[in-house]
């Protein structure tokens, strides 16, 4: 997930990882198997490998990191841009926080295996009365974070969903 935040001279805007704040229901997983590595010569295969995983990884982190921050970018557009709208709704309704849900579209790139991020919207999902997590969590609800979702066109695309809380600087 990228790491994402944004403001203006009026407002922020900070991440939260939303699957803290709401506890993920139990499901049965299975742990992977390293059965496949313990042949003879596996140690030096091993090695070798993890010296050009190194590299490619460093590679791919930096490609990665501009990618996050073109995610940045557009968040921070869109908050500038729906900055009048969001005060007045604070104002209005006497809160201190606002709850965002962004949505982008994440895939690996085929040539490079670098993963992308591309922007896809931003939408506030309501107002709290601060920015503590009971009162967030009046917002984000278990039925919103992993209720169902608006299915997209199957692709090798994954529509995802970052969550983010707002507040005003001085009203």
């Amino acid at each position: 997930m990228p790491s994402l935040s944004a403001e203006t001279p009026r407002l922020t805007l900070q991440q939260i990882d939303a699957y803290e704040l709401i506890p993920r229901p139990k499901r049965m997983a299975r742990a992977p198997s390293f059965d496949y590595g313990t042949g003879p010569d596996q140690n030096r295969y091993f090695s070798r490998a993890q010296t050009m995983g190194n590299v490619a990884g460093l590679m791919l982190q930096g490609m990665e990191y501009l990618n996050e921050k073109g995610l940045g970018h557009a968040l921070k557009i869109w908050l500038r841009n729906n900055e009048p709208a969001i005060i007045a709704n604070l104002q209005a309704q006497g809160a201190k926080a606002f709850v965002v849900c962004m949505t982008y579209w994440t895939w690996i790139e085929g040539g490079t295996a670098t993963r992308v991020y591309e922007y896809n919207g931003a939408y506030i999902l309501g107002y709290a009365a601060s920015a503590r997590p009971d009162d967030i969590g009046k917002v984000l609800t278990p039925e919103m974070v992993y209720g169902p979702k608006a299915s997209p066109i199957r692709s090798g695309a994954t529509f995802a969903d970052t969550y983010l809380i707002g507040q005003a600087r001085a009203l």
